[in-house]
């Protein structure tokens, strides 16, 4: 596991909403990077959880546009 999500998830372990939050702004960054590099096509797999992918996508919304 990468040092900075290790990190991430000790800090908000006992704080679940905060997990959550942590880990969707830490996907949304790979996402950016992944974009910013070219990638076009990207697959999110988020355990049968809309909400995450919903508000993964509406963080990106007008980044996936570009």
């Amino acid at each position: 596991m990468p040092a900075p999500l290790r990190a991430m998830a000790e800090r908000f372990a006992d704080h679940p909403a905060a997990l959550k939050q942590a880990g969707m702004a830490y996907a949304i960054g790979q996402i950016v990077d992944l974009i910013a590099n070219g990638f076009t096509n990207i697959h999110i797999y988020t355990m049968n959880k809309p909400d995450i992918i919903g508000g993964i996508r509406s963080s990106l919304s007008e980044i996936i546009r570009c």
